[in-house]
C-alpha cells in the first residue's frame, strides 16, 4: 500500500474578487505512518481521527521526524470523504474573511485534534497573505494506491 498527497489551496481576495490557486505535494510524517499503523493494527488504543487542519509561517522542508507545525498560528475543523472508486481521502474547509488573521500562510498540516495533537502529513508553499479581506478554502486530497 502507498500513500501520496497533494494539498489545493485557494485564496478569494472579498473586495476586488481576484481568486489565487495552487496545488502543491504533501508529505506524510513518521508520526503520520504511526497513526495509520494504530488504525490498522491489533492495539487496543486507537488514535483518534484526522479532525482539523493547521496553518503557520514555517518555511523549512518538511522532514520525517517533524511532529508540528514550525510556527502554527490557526487551527481549523476539517471535513472528510472517502472516495471507493479513485481511492482518495479528501478533507477540506477553509478560513472565513474577517477571521482575524493577518499573516503570511506558508505551512499547512493535517492534525487528530482541535490543539496539538498528532500531525499525519504537512505541505510547504510560497507565501499567503491572509487578512479581514481573504477567505482561504483548502483540500488536503490522500491517496491510496496498490
Amino acid at each position: 500500500m502507498r500513500m501520496s498527497g497533494k494539498f489545493r489551496g485557494r485564496l478569494v481576495n472579498h473586495k476586488t474578487g481576484e481568486i489565487i490557486c495552487w496545488e502543491k505535494h504533501n508529505k506524510v510524517v513518521k508520526v503520520g505512518f504511526n497513526w495509520v499503523a494504530s488504525l490498522m493494527s491489533d492495539t487496543t488504543v486507537r488514535m483518534a481521527p484526522i479532525s482539523h487542519i493547521a496553518f503557520g509561517t514555517g518555511s523549512n522542508v518538511t522532514v520525517d521526524s517533524m511532529i508540528a507545525l514550525e510556527n502554527e498560528v490557526y487551527r481549523a475543523p476539517v471535513t472528510s470523504n472517502w472516495n471507493e472508486t479513485t481511492r482518495e481521502l479528501t478533507f477540506t474547509g477553509s478560513i472565513p474573511k474577517q477571521s482575524g488573521l493577518s499573516v503570511n500562510i506558508t505551512e499547512v498540516g493535517l492534525f487528530n485534534a482541535e490543539a496539538g495533537g498528532t500531525m499525519f502529513d504537512r505541505a510547504t508553499f510560497s507565501p499567503k497573505g491572509i487578512d479581514e479581506d481573504l477567505s482561504f478554502d483548502y483540500t488536503f486530497i490522500i491517496t491510496i494506491t496498490e
